[in-house]
């Protein structure tokens, strides 16, 4: 069984690689005994989460390296034994009466008792910025917003970076269409935030720059010299710095919405493909009906608000299409380079 966790161990680990500790957990009907009768199993066993974690062929840390362009990812318990943990408790509980403080605070008493663990301690929190418990299905997913709990009942991978992505700040990914009504929460699935079970796929542009994975030299505001008119080139969002020419564009035009009672939302306009910068089909691809220019709207309370909500507004896939915001501002797409995937836009206000 896993030891106490020693923070000295894992000093030399960046901070923005966060550290992880898994809790397996088994409802019973009685766990005065080791049968744990009438027992409902989690989703993942140890070994199973290991392998979507880390150790399989497809593992959720993988595609936080990718979606990041290697700035972030989750440790592997094989590469720092003693920063990731992963364990295994009984609890007395049913999925019909499922309840989250409840079995929270029955988790921490078994892990305390079996392992010597104190997982509601403040060291915990310092030191882990993931903390994953794995349940039998029940019907409900929870993960707060900014805090480091998350819990799962599905066998679904996507699932892992929704859930971790609120634990890094993250919020839904709505679609906001048009910005005609009000928007739908979840319907956004060009990024893990919206709805889960479609597959992996990369965040979008609002969640990659609130995380500051992308460049600032990639990062332009086509208003900001005054200018209007801007002809610009978009590079895709999902390529690594080393698949362009920096010099060449940019991944993400975010400028502030004009003319609003709230001037701290910010529009972003983003590429996303379904193909890498070979050609050939994605790792992680983004669902077709998603792939051209993405427009977005980061929709904050104020200026320092660093954990807004992201709305899709709409995408632009052929040249000659456009898109007039509800600020005024046109974004019509004028080209796209088939072997490079860059699109060329127009940016302009009235």
């Amino acid at each position: 069984a896993p030891g106490p966790v020693s923070a000295a161990t894992c000093d030399s680990i960046d901070r923005k690689t966060p550290k992880v500790v898994g809790v397996i957990v088994n409802f019973c009907s009685d766990v005065s005994t080791d049968s744990c009768p009438n027992k409902e199993a989690a989703v993942y066993s140890r070994s199973g989460l290991l392998d979507v974690m880390w150790t399989g062929s497809d593992p959720v840390a993988n595609f936080f390296l990718f979606t990041s362009y290697g700035k972030h990812t989750v440790v592997a318990e094989g590469s720092y034994a003693h920063c990731s943990k992963v364990y295994e408790v009984n609890i007395q509980m049913q999925s019909i009466s499922y309840n989250f403080d409840e079995a929270i605070t029955k988790i921490n008493s078994a892990v305390l008792k079996k392992y010597s663990i104190d997982l509601a301690s403040s060291s915990i929190a310092t030191e882990y910025k993931h903390v994953m418990h794995i349940f039998p299905p029940v019907p409900d997913n929870f993960a707060s917003a900014g805090g480091n709990e998350s819990a799962y009942f599905a066998a679904t991978p996507d699932v892992f970076p929704h859930e971790l992505g609120h634990n890094l700040g993250f919020k839904h990914s709505n679609s906001f269409i048009n910005e005609s009504g009000a928007p739908i929460a979840y319907d956004d699935i060009s990024d893990p935030m919206g709805y889960s079970g479609v597959g992996l796929r990369g965040y979008d542009s609002i969640h990659r720059d609130q995380m500051q994975w992308v460049a600032s030299n990639l990062i332009t505001d086509p208003f900001a010299q005054g200018a209007n008119g801007k002809t610009l080139t978009l590079l895709p969002l999902d390529f690594k710095p080393t698949d362009f020419n920096p010099a060449s564009g940019y991944q993400i035009l975010r400028f502030r919405q004009a003319g609003q009672v709230n001037t701290a939302n910010y529009y972003y306009v983003s590429v996303r493909t379904n193909k890498d910068a070979a050609g050939k089909t994605s790792k992680y691809p983004t669902r077709d009906s998603y792939v051209g220019i993405n427009i977005h709207l980061y929709s904050k309370t104020n200026e320092s608000d660093t954990t807004g909500e992201s709305n899709f507004i709409a995408r632009l896939q052929s040249p000659g299409a456009s898109q007039t915001l509800k600020d005024g501002t046109t974004i019509k797409l004028t080209q796209v380079n088939a072997a490079s995937q860059a699109y060329t836009v127009v940016v302009s206000r009235p």
